[in-house]
């Protein structure tokens, strides 16, 4: 598995509602896995981060509630900066 991160950008008028909907989302699926969520809205930049181990960009993209796919969102393999830059 990789570990993915799908960015999400968005209006400041969309976020209770992507905000509901990703409480909705992980509480009704928490047997298929969950994701590290992440957001900048309180800085005014309205972008969440979802973290997801997967087998693959599709695969992430489905761990992420599909209200976010509305608006424009990328999927990029990650790793830890630290192990990257040590090397291993």
């Amino acid at each position: 598995m990789t570990r993915f991160m799908v960015s999400n950008q968005h209006q400041a008028e969309d976020c209770p509602e992507l905000v509901d909907e990703v409480a909705s989302y992980y509480d009704a699926n928490k047997t298929s896995g969950t994701a590290d969520v992440y957001c900048t809205c309180a800085t005014g930049e309205h972008r969440m981060y979802f973290l997801v181990d997967a087998n693959g960009a599709a695969e992430a993209l489905n761990a992420v509630p599909s209200g976010f796919l509305r608006t424009p969102s990328t999927v990029s393999a990650v790793e830890k900066a630290y192990v990257f830059a040590a090397g291993g």
